[in-house]
């Protein structure tokens, strides 16, 4: 009877069990592809439901992100080939058996992962190395104005790292993987030095023999040869939407390098604005090939002739970016002063913001700013010259001008001829600090000078030039003319640096500490960077919790301490008195560069300058412990120390020690 309802509470369980498994939707229909569907297909669907799903885009909604995880477990599962072999035959019990089996008895992810990634020797603590996330992958792409205004699609082939397929990540050609019987899969072994006649110190290196992975193979992969990974060109789909920014980021998640021991980066594309090509073709170079962007606003040079400047009467039609014409125009006897500029609403590139398009009445298309050129012409006719003298005289008895005494209205610092248009009203287009009839005295006679050659959307007043002697010595100089109060331009007052966040500023301390440092690579700062924002983000996380009954905090802190005073990070161990606040003062940027190879050396007296041990390093003079080391940026721990020296066989060291042989000898003397 026992053994009868024990049979039945069984079956009861299998049929409970089986009910789960078949409610779980299959991963192919939550992406909504079928089993036959390629790589390609699986990450277009991934990136379009997950762009739909995703829960920032549907705060409050529980059930998008459920679906989120959902498509996002689909995904993970079916991108990876052997994950996806193992589903197609088993389903997701299969897939749950192989991730229990590779998560070593299913262990949680380590916090120091960021640690022991940074040092080497990744899977040293215990963690599952498929939890971690590999580099993201940036590329930039320089395309013309033309494509951020109108949009474009295209296909990019981009050179990515990829599992073998053939060994699936394995680097075995039979697929069998052994452990490393120098280390015993750890990866690292122990090795003694003497460092007195007694005294011995036990340091752990890397193993030579599995060179750190704690895996060995007999047979490898003829595809890979034995490196798990191949490289492959790999077909991207980009999307560029109308009015996207230059410097916009276009993010393809886990679509990096991938490798079997860390999740794929991301592959991020940068977009970049290219020079315009002028080309051979005049109807290539009008076609979008002089428009500039600032913003949301294009600007446009147009020039003008005398005549068309003076007295009007003519029309230009601009090609745009995508082709439609834009009309410039002025009526007879409307005139166009120099370097003024003409506003053409709506013209300019269009709203974009979040990836999507939007039409709400605030947020429309920038404006189209035209800038006029007149091209005056080198010489005058004679009888040009006397129709414009007579014109003039006209005009100066009318208003009752006397040259002896009002001749600096001849000459107001803008470019020769721009005079002969005192005597017309000002254009409805035209700035109105250019005009003469606003001055109400003459300024002072200055040195013609040229217009800069460049797009502004305020006029500005040049600055006098030298003084010159006037016609006559006893005209007295008329008194000084205050200048207009000009609007102050808002791109040069965000130039102006905050004093309150100085030190923080990107731009200011990375430069500093990059060139105290000797960083060759930028991303070595951004990497300590990161360190270092995730460490302080934990050391806030561990104050909020109570350190006295809290055993998470008490564990945690404690060896967060141990391990950055080994480092040599913190200048105090925890017995020393060090806490949680001194992560915030003491870990920085500049902490971690201290403890590079290179910056060791330089302090220690064993070279001049950093510069210099750099050089030695990377030629192959320095050794930490019995290793070689080629890298400036090898952080050395703070037992590691003592162990920095030159290579046996290095000419720099038998240089040393015939030196000090020399000394020997002359204090013997």
């Amino acid at each position: 009877m026992r053994f009868l309802r024990g049979l039945i509470l069984s079956f009861a369980f299998a049929l409970l069990l089986l009910q789960l498994v078949l409610a779980a939707e299959d991963y192919y229909k939550i992406l909504g592809l079928d089993k036959g569907a390629s790589e390609k297909d699986i990450k277009r669907a991934y990136r379009t439901l997950s762009k739909k799903f995703h829960p920032d885009k549907n705060p409050g909604d529980d059930s998008a992100r459920e679906k989120f995880v959902e498509i996002a477990e689909a995904y993970e599962v079916l991108s990876t080939p052997a994950t996806r072999k193992i589903y197609d035959q088993y389903g997701r019990e299969g897939v749950e058996q192989h991730r229990q089996g590779g998560q070593a008895g299913g262990q949680a992810h380590d916090p120091f992962d960021l640690f022991s990634r940074f040092f080497g020797g990744g899977g040293h603590f215990g963690h599952a190395p498929g939890h971690r996330r590999g580099p993201d992958m940036e590329f930039r792409i320089g395309l013309p104005l033309r494509d951020f205004y109108t949009g474009r699609s295209f296909e990019l082939n981009i050179e990515r790292q990829q599992i073998c397929e053939t060994c699936q990540g394995t680097g075995s050609a039979d697929r069998v993987v052994e452990t490393c019987d120098k280390c015993s899969g750890r990866g690292v072994v122990i090795q003694k030095h003497m460092l007195a006649p007694g005294m011995f110190q036990q340091m752990q290196m890397q193993c030579d023999k599995c060179r750190g992975q704690g895996k060995t193979i007999k047979k490898p992969c003829h595809v890979c040869h034995g490196h798990r990974v191949v490289k492959k060109d790999v077909e991207t789909s980009v999307t560029i939407e109308p009015g996207m920014d230059k410097g916009t980021r276009l993010v393809y998640e886990n679509e990096g390098d991938e490798s079997p021991d860390y999740i794929a980066g991301d592959l991020v594309l940068i977009l970049e604005e290219k020079e315009p090509d002028l080309g051979t073709s005049e109807e290539h170079r009008t076609d979008g090939t002089f428009f500039r962007r600032r913003g949301r606003d294009l600007f446009w040079k147009e020039t003008l002739s005398l005549r068309e400047a003076w007295m009007g009467d003519w029309t230009r039609n601009l090609t745009h970016l995508d082709g439609h014409v834009v009309q410039l125009s002025r009526s007879r006897g409307e005139v166009v002063q120099p370097l003024s500029v003409e506003t053409v609403a709506g013209e300019g590139m269009p709203f974009w913001s979040d990836g999507h398009l939007h039409d709400h009445e605030d947020e429309g298309p920038g404006n189209l700013y035209v800038e006029y050129t007149v091209i005056l012409p080198d010489q005058m006719e004679s009888g040009m010259e006397k129709d414009f003298h007579a014109l003039w005289e006209k005009w100066r008895k009318k208003n009752g001008v006397d040259l002896s005494k009002d001749s600096a209205w001849l000459d107001i610092g803008l470019p020769s001829g721009v005079y002969l248009f005192a005597p017309f009203a000002p254009a409805k287009h035209s700035p109105p600090s250019y005009h003469l009839e606003n001055l109400s005295r003459p300024p002072a006679r200055t040195t013609p000078r040229t217009q800069p050659n460049r797009i502004k959307l305020l006029p500005e007043l040049r600055q006098n030039g030298p003084q010159t002697q006037a016609p006559r010595a006893k005209v007295r100089p008329p008194p000084p003319h205050p200048q207009p109060q000009l609007t102050p331009d808002p791109s040069r007052l965000l130039r102006k640096v905050n004093l309150t966040t100085y030190k923080s500023d990107h731009s200011h301390r990375e430069s500093q500490v990059s060139q105290r440092y000797y960083l060759q690579n930028p991303l070595d700062y951004k990497k300590y960077s990161a360190i270092v924002g995730s460490l302080r983000q934990l050391a806030h996380k561990l104050s909020a919790l109570d350190p006295d009954s809290d055993p998470v905090r008490q564990k945690t802190e404690s060896e967060v301490l141990d391990k950055l005073w080994r480092m040599g990070i913190l200048k105090q161990s925890r017995e020393q008195g060090a806490g949680l606040s001194k992560i915030e003062r003491e870990v920085t940027v500049s902490a971690f560069c201290r403890r590079r190879l290179a910056v060791i050396m330089a302090r220690s007296g064993m070279v001049e300058n950093i510069k210099t041990a750099v050089t030695f390093i990377e030629q192959g003079h320095v050794r930490v412990g019995s290793e070689v080391v080629t890298d400036p940026a090898y952080l050395v721990t703070r037992n590691m120390e003592d162990f920095v020296t030159w290579v046996d066989s290095s000419k720099i060291k038998r240089n040393i020690m015939q030196y000090r042989e020399n000394l020997d000898d002359f204090d013997l003397m």
